[in-house]
Order: structure tokens, then C-alpha cells, then sequence
């Protein structure tokens, strides 16, 4: 099995279990604990945003093509990423806003890009 198939099936599995562990830690906060879950929510933010940046960049240093979404993805990232930079104020709130209410759809939509991935991957690598 090559490097990069491993790679695909650790990023994968690894996002899996960390968004299933998101999930349900939040919802045990929310419903069963009756606890806000404000601290778990920004927790889980932070986990799963950490393993998809972590995963964006080792893409981009062993794979030589991306697909049209990861290409989108990386695309929006990078937009997302100097609105923050620029020393406007109002700007980088609005990024900021964008981010709280978009980064679970994006990050669904990376792990999707993945699993496309590793499924062409079966194809192409053994």
C-alpha cells in the first residue's frame, strides 16, 4: 500500500472519528447535561479545524492533482484567510461571523472531498 493511499485512509478515518465525537460530545453538553456547550462547541472548532488544515497541507505536499472541489475548498480557505489578515475591522468580523456559521459545512464538505478521494484512489493506487 502506498504512502499516500495510508495518508488517505488515517485523514479520512481520523475526521470521521473526530466529527463523531463532536457530535455526540455536544449533544451529551446540550441535552443531556444540561449545559450550554459553548466551550465544547469551540473546542470541537478547533479540533476539527486543526486536522483539516493539517490534512489541506500534507495534500498539497504529496499530491501532485487535486480535484476541481479541493481546488474550491483551498480556494475559499485562502479568501477566508486574508479577509482575516487585512486590517479591516468590519471585514474580518464578517469573516469571523461567516466562519462560526459556515465552518461546519465546510468542514462536511472537506471530509466529503476526501472520501472522494480515497475512493478514487482504490482505484488508481494499490
Amino acid at each position: 500500500m502506498s504512502t499516500r493511499k495510508k495518508l488517505l485512509i488515517l485523514d479520512y478515518y481520523g475526521q470521521a472519528i473526530i466529527l463523531i465525537a463532536c457530535i455526540v460530545g455536544f449533544t451529551w453538553q446540550c441535552l443531556i447535561s444540561a449545559n450550554d456547550g459553548m466551550t465544547f462547541l469551540i473546542t470541537s472548532y478547533v479540533l476539527i479545524g486543526t486536522w483539516q488544515l493539517i490534512s489541506v497541507f500534507a495534500h498539497f505536499a504529496l499530491v501532485k492533482s487535486w480535484s476541481m472541489s479541493r481546488r474550491i475548498y483551498v480556494g475559499l480557505l485562502a479568501v477566508l484567510a486574508l479577509g482575516l489578515l487585512i486590517q479591516s475591522k468590519v471585514l474580518a468580523m464578517y469573516t469571523l461571523v461567516f466562519l462560526v456559521f459556515c465552518s461546519p459545512i465546510l468542514a462536511l464538505w472537506y471530509f466529503f472531498i476526501t472520501k472522494q478521494t480515497l475512493n478514487k484512489a482504490a482505484n488508481y493506487l494499490e
